[in-house]
């Protein structure tokens, strides 16, 4: 479960640098 929560974490963060950068 820890494993699955970081993943989504990872994954957000990759969404928000993409947002922010377009």
């Amino acid at each position: 479960m820890f494993y699955f929560t970081a993943l989504f974490y990872e994954l957000f963060a990759l969404y928000q640098v993409k947002r922010d950068n377009f």
